[in-house]
């Protein structure tokens, strides 16, 4: 992000969608409350990729 005004490249806006990791042990699995919370995390980046999809270009 630190090149990108230099560049005059900075996105209008930025989205970030996650979940926090609630073990970062090695190895690990995914905790179940991680787990549990995928479909919806799935669900909001599907969400997101079709309001995109369907916003007029610039």
């Amino acid at each position: 992000m630190k090149l990108a005004p230099l560049l005059k490249c900075m996105p209008t806006s930025m989205l970030l969608i996650g979940l926090e990791a609630g073990n970062f042990e090695w190895a690990s699995t995914l905790s179940q409350p991680v787990a549990a919370a995928m479909p919806q995390l799935v669900e909001a980046i599907v969400l997101e990729w079709q309001r995109l999809v369907a916003a007029p270009a610039r």
